[in-house]
């Protein structure tokens, strides 16, 4: 078990990455248009998470972007930051045209 990733589970993690790579490559073959069906693949599953999952996804996305220099010793940090944010907007918020790479780079630093 992760020392990290308490609420999400590997598979719940590999299928957001696998759900967001589909919508980016649909994305990238309309010319930067977001199709409606992929995006809202990845928007209802986004949805079905707890908020719980949805503050660690937000952390892990965060730790995999590095704007800030954020690092695994700020986990507990970012997860903080996360559960400020309100519970309605998070799915909206995870919807970001990086997501997939920015959670396998996260994923990556965590070392798992």
């Amino acid at each position: 078990m992760s020392q990290y990733l308490k609420a999400v589970t590997p598979a719940i993690v590999r299928e957001i990455i696998r759900l967001a790579q589909e919508r980016r490559t649909a994305i990238d073959a309309e010319d930067g248009i977001y199709p409606k069906p992929k995006f809202q693949a990845l928007y209802d599953h986004l949805l079905s998470l707890t908020n719980a999952q949805k503050n660690e996804l937000m952390a892990l996305m965060w730790l995999g972007r590095g704007t800030a220099g954020e690092s695994p010793e700020m986990w507990s940090d970012l997860i903080y930051l996360a559960e400020e944010d309100p519970e309605e907007g998070k799915a909206d918020y995870l919807s970001i045209a990086h997501l997939g790479t920015y959670l396998i780079d996260g994923l990556m630093r965590l070392g798992e």
